[in-house]
């Protein structure tokens, strides 16, 4: 795919194609290259169509509109990369914060119009998969249908892009228990926390792209993890060496930026780099940007990014192009891989209406029980029998807990035995004095 898109006035113009004249031809050249930042390569520029001549053809043009000053270029060989004037970025200094004043919304595009394309095509195949949760839904939403799972992964993935040290079955346990896991430091633990509590304020109705929203999220994501307890959510000094802009001002262009784009892929991939690059904050501003990535798909209720399976090195790879080179390549693809592999994980989810909540809480004890009584073995009537004895016990489990055991038991067979690390003989000798007996008591 393209690494950067500029559609003309209206957003959606195509190019003049092979009809358009020598001066046309020029003049179209310019103008895309004038929308785009990163600047283009010899093999986009043929992709965009404006010259319908062989390569041959193009290189010579390109080399007299750079001989004439019209156009500057960057690398060598095929990394060149052609630039109008002032444009061209710094090879050693890479990213600069006017980036986000220059962004012109509706005619600049980060993401191509067939990556935005596909990623709404992604996003129907996902309600299609969804559609009778969605049909029994008071709000019609699909996010708040999913939120089971997304929040969970988007906690995991987000702390793990951080670098925490929890297994992803660690921090369940500490998510689910409050229980640390042992040798492990305080300061991961903190940040898992964190990032649950920061998927909490996504979901609310009233999250949205702002000055406000930003920073609390940036207190949210830093709570208790600065020497500062009031550094969570404060602009860092203005008039530092290295970014001689004032923050407080560069966020409210940001946040104007953002809210004037029409597409929720584009806002999300904007925030994603420009959040992560500008340093806003003294700290965290990596993990900010996940997460406000986040709010314009949330909000236009589309699948959020949640980064499953997303390799850190690649992450901090794509990023570090765009930081030192002012190259978008890396992170586009990346933003593409991840949010194609989101959606199609989500559609391939069971409808969270179908999950008892029962027997995801009180697993490891419907588990024990019913392994228990197949390996006694015990028949219908010693199973009433356990159940009287044992009430006070039972009692502290929810009602109907002992009709979910009697269910499990009436769907046991050879092909699903194992999760209850019962062995097939241990089955067969159960199920034959089982079978011995009437049918299921009522409990």
């Amino acid at each position: 795919m393209d690494t950067f898109d500029s559609t003309f006035e209206g957003g959606n113009q195509e190019p003049p194609r092979a009809n358009t004249s020598k001066i046309d031809v020029r003049t179209v050249l310019l103008q895309r290259i004038a929308h785009t930042p990163a600047g283009l390569s010899i093999s986009e520029i043929e992709a965009c169509g404006i010259v319908p001549s062989t390569r041959r053809t193009l290189q010579r043009l390109l080399s007299r509109m750079v001989d004439e000053g019209a156009l500057q270029t960057l690398g060598r060989g095929k990394g060149t990369r052609y630039f109008i004037g002032a444009q061209r970025p710094s090879a050693v200094g890479g990213y600069r914060h006017t980036l986000v004043v220059e962004y012109q919304p509706g005619k600049d595009y980060y993401l191509t119009s067939n990556t935005r394309r596909g990623f709404q095509a992604m996003n129907r195949a996902l309600r299609a998969s969804h559609a009778k949760a969605l049909a029994s839904s008071v709000e019609g939403l699909l996010m708040p249908v999913l939120s089971i799972y997304w929040a969970t992964d988007l906690t995991w993935n987000s702390s793990r892009l951080t670098g925490v040290r929890y297994t992803e079955q660690e921090a369940e346990q500490f998510l689910e228990s409050g229980n640390l896991a042992p040798n492990k430091p305080l300061h991961d633990a903190q940040v898992i926390l964190n990032f649950k509590e920061a998927c909490s304020y996504l979901q609310k109705p009233d999250t949205v792209v702002n000055e406000f929203t930003l920073c609390n999220l940036h207190a949210i994501l830093t709570e208790n993890l600065q020497s500062d307890p009031g550094g969570g959510g404060r602009l860092r000094s203005p008039a530092r060496p290295l970014h001689p802009f004032d923050p407080k001002e560069l966020l409210q262009v940001l946040v104007e930026r953002v809210n004037a784009i029409d597409d929720p892929f584009e806002q999300s991939f904007f925030l994603l780099m420009h959040l992560s690059s500008l340093q806003l904050f003294e700290h965290g501003n990596m993990r900010l940007a996940r997460m406000a990535a986040n709010i314009p798909l949330l909000r236009a209720d589309q699948c959020p990014l949640t980064y499953l399976y997303t390799p850190v090195a690649v992450y901090h790879h794509a990023l570090q192009e765009v930081a030192a080179h002012l190259r978008f390549q890396v992170l586009h693809n990346f933003f593409s891989s991840a949010y194609e592999e989101s959606c199609q994980y989500y559609a391939s989810l069971p409808p969270p209406a179908t999950i008892d909540p029962r027997r995801l809480r009180y697993h490891n004890e419907l588990v024990c029980l019913v392994r228990r009584i197949v390996q006694s073995p015990m028949n219908r009537e010693q199973v009433d029998a356990f159940f009287t004895s044992h009430c006070e016990a039972l009692s502290e489990l929810p009602s109907g807990f002992t009709k979910l055991v009697m269910e499990e038991l009436s769907a046991l067979h050879p092909g699903n035995i194992a999760r209850y690390d019962v062995s097939l003989e241990q089955f067969q000798r159960w199920r034959e004095k089982w079978g011995k007996w009437g049918q299921t008591p009522v409990i």
